[in-house]
Parts: structure tokens; C-alpha cells; sequence
């Protein structure tokens, strides 16, 4: 929404490479096909996994540092499942879009500033484990991500030229930059 606006914004300065990129957007949107929408689906499939990953991380430093985690729940909205194992409750919960952990030390300062630390910044570290995981699966099954350019060579792709032209000319066009 934010990004059609800028376009908008930038359409209405006469500004020609918007217009064309806002014609683009606008196309691509009424244009959505039923298959588009399973990249939605992947995303919150994504995601919940990306969030799970990083509660578990906090879960594992609470166990690590000895602090008590009273209930772990996949999810939101009422329990479907729920299982006590040692002095944590599990939940698997009707909406799975999130997975949060109820710790027994959160508004109180037993513990320490050290453990409270370790618990903080574990999360972003599963998050970084995992990515990194996945990342060098991807890259020992299906190599570096490569093209081959118009004289056959290969070429590695990090950014296509395609995914970057919108927002090279809306730098262009906010850092007063035209093309004539």
C-alpha cells in the first residue's frame, strides 16, 4: 500500500518510469491469479515456522540457565492438544499463526541480569542457526544461484536486474535523478 502510494506520488510529478512501474503494479494486481495465492500460504507457513524456531531458541536458554517454563503453546485461541511434560505445559492451539513460552521469572528479578540476557538474545540466534542450516542445505542441494548470460557463460545472481528496477527509479526520481 505504502509503496503504490510513492508511485502514485511519483505518477503525479509526470515522472514517466513511475508511471510505467505504477501501469506494472497496477496490472500485476488485477491480474492475481488463484496460484498467487499460494505464495501467501508459504509465507505464513514461513513465517509460523521462522517464529516457532525462535521460541523454541528462548525455551532452550530458560532450560540451559534453569529457568522455569511453565507453558510452551504452537499457537493462539483455544488449546486443541495439550500435553505436561516434567513442569511445562505444551499446547498445540486452534490458530497456528504464532507460538509464544510463559516463563515463571518474567516480571520478577530473580535470576540474574545474565540469564534474563541469554533468554533475550537466544531467540535471534536459533533464528540465525536455523537460517544458516537451511541456507547451506539449499546450497549443497542445488548449488550457487546462476544464470546463463547471452554469451553462455554462467553468471552468479544475487539481485536480478528486474527484481531492482523499481526501486532504482524511485531513487532516482527522490534523489532528483532524470533520465531524459
Amino acid at each position: 500500500e505504502t509503496a503504490v502510494g510513492l508511485w502514485e506520488l511519483a505518477a503525479k510529478q509526470n515522472f514517466e518510469p513511475a508511471q510505467k512501474a505504477l501501469e506494472r503494479i497496477r496490472s500485476q494486481i488485477n491480474q492475481t491469479e488463484k496460484s498467487d495465492w499460494l505464495y501467501v500460504a508459504w509465507f505464513f507457513v514461513s513465517a509460523t515456522i521462522v517464529i516457532y524456531v525462535h521460541v523454541f531458541g528462548h525455551f532452550i536458554a530458560c532450560k540451559i540457565f534453569g529457568i522455569k517454563t511453565n507453558l510452551v503453546s504452537f499457537g493462539f485461541g483455544p488449546r486443541l492438544k495439550s500435553i505436561v511434560s516434567g513442569d511445562t505445559e505444551w499446547r498445540i492451539c486452534i490458530i497456528p499463526l504464532g507460538c509464544y513460552a510463559v516463563t515463571a521469572t518474567s516480571n520478577s528479578d530473580e535470576g540474574g541480569i545474565f540469564p534474563k540476557t541469554a533468554v533475550l538474545f537466544a531467540g535471534v540466534i536459533s533464528n540465525s542457526l536455523f537460517f544458516a542450516v537451511v541456507m547451506s542445505g539449499l546450497y549443497f542441494i542445488a548449488g550457487e544461484p546462476s544464470i546463463l548470460d547471452s554469451t553462455g557463460q554462467r553468471v552468479l545472481v544475487l539481485f536480478s536486474e528486474t527484481m531492482m528496477m523499481p526501486f532504482r527509479e524511485m531513487s532516482d526520481f527522490l534523489m532528483g535523478v532524470r533520465e531524459e
